[in-house]
């Protein structure tokens, strides 16, 4: 057995690495790239972004200090400097940037995803919470109603495809699961269609897009002390599918083999993510939970 040796806080304390040599090691070692990075949704969050001028640069104080613009936030985020190639294709792209505050406490910069148009990756929505992440969505009850999937943007195709993961708890969960179950309703006007055509053919969820954003009007959720009004998600899918709606959403046929794959994926995900969900295994939210009170085409714009 190999021997364990503690280091001391004098140990640490004392360490100078390679001896204060300035040294050329090559490259910067990289974190690892979560396997699904997350976007997170807002229903009224405090938010920042600094103040520039006409030029685009940071406006100071005469103390020195950079002004920020403060504002409530609603809609969907992700998180800046998880991935080198999604922050290449933000960038590219002049997705803005806001500065949300974390339950640690440290302030943190996130690309401003608000109304996100997305392919479902996922075999169906489940009805309940028995499912088991057969669909390829987690969704099950434990304490509260948990809601996780996974989607591709459709404004970052064809630079960026991975999948990032959405999950909604308690009362939120149901919002999510109704506004993307419209999403039959556009597969039964496009099944109708192909009909009359004298054809048929499958129809993945992922056969068309459709956009999440937050609602217009305030929400009130809870009761008596627990209070808060939010902005609640809703999907822009019409009450009225029209062709122009069917051609504007419809999977480029390229993607159709990659999306296929990722589901494969998603299926296998939903179930560990369902097991550990029950279990009470999951990652926490890093940031403040925005159910607080607040203020204040989506694919014609990045977003």
């Amino acid at each position: 057995m190999a021997n364990i040796i503690k280091a001391t806080n004098n140990d640490i304390d004392t360490y100078i690495p390679f001896g204060g040599e300035t040294v050329d090691l090559g490259e910067e070692a990289m974190a690892p790239i979560p396997e699904h990075l997350l976007l997170q949704y807002a229903t009224g969050l405090k938010a920042h972004r600094p103040k520039l001028d006409v030029e685009g640069y940071q406006v100071y104080d005469e103390d020195g200090e950079a002004i920020v613009d403060k504002f409530t936030y609603a809609g969907f985020f992700t998180q800046v400097g998880q991935d080198k190639d999604l922050d290449a294709v933000m960038t590219a792209r002049g997705v803005p940037r806001l500065f949300i505050t974390h339950g640690s406490g440290d302030v943190v910069e996130h690309w401003e995803v608000r109304k996100p148009t997305v392919f479902l990756i996922a075999k169906g929505i489940p009805s309940n919470s028995n499912s088991g992440g057969e669909y390829g969505i987690a969704h099950v009850w434990n304490k509260v109603t948990i809601t996780s999937m996974q989607v591709v943007i459709k404004q970052l195709l064809p630079e960026y495809t991975k999948p990032f993961v959405i999950t909604f708890k308690s009362t939120q969960s149901p919002d999510l699961l109704k506004a993307i179950r419209k999403q039959y309703k556009v597969l039964a006007h496009v099944r109708q269609a192909l009909q009359r055509a004298g054809r048929d053919m499958a129809l993945p969820l992922w056969s068309y897009s459709l956009t999440l954003g937050p609602s217009k009007d305030l929400v009130k959720r809870g009761q008596g002390n627990s209070v808060s009004m939010i902005y609640t998600v809703l999907s822009g899918i019409p009450d009225e599918i029209t062709s122009a709606y069917l051609k504007n959403h419809e999977i480029p046929l390229e993607y159709a083999e990659h999306f296929s794959g990722l589901t494969e994926h998603a299926v296998e995900w939903a179930k560990a993510s369902t097991q550990r969900l029950i279990s009470d295994i999951e990652p926490h939210e890093p940031w403040r939970n925005g159910n607080g009170n607040g203020d204040a085409s989506a694919e014609d714009m990045p977003f």
